[in-house]
């Protein structure tokens, strides 16, 4: 499977399993993986596409918690 840069993926093997991750850049067979909190820009996760699973493109505007209201939990 072709992953590109922006798309998020979920691992499918190792100690991370389950694990959300923004795709930072592809080379060969490998994907460089940020979460922003353990893994960053300044070291991305390097793993095996065959590892992961795409859960679609993110965007900047794909933020569901920015159509809530304050004080609602709407």
């Amino acid at each position: 499977m072709n992953f590109q840069r922006g798309e998020l993926v979920r691992t499918l093997r190792g100690h991370d399993e389950g694990t959300l991750y923004y795709v930072l850049r592809t080379e060969e067979d490998f994907l460089y993986l940020v979460d922003g909190k353990h893994r960053r820009v300044e070291a991305p996760k390097k793993k095996r596409c065959k590892h992961v699973a795409s859960e679609g493109i993110w965007t900047p505007g794909d933020r569901p918690h920015a159509k809530r209201r304050a004080g609602t939990g709407q």
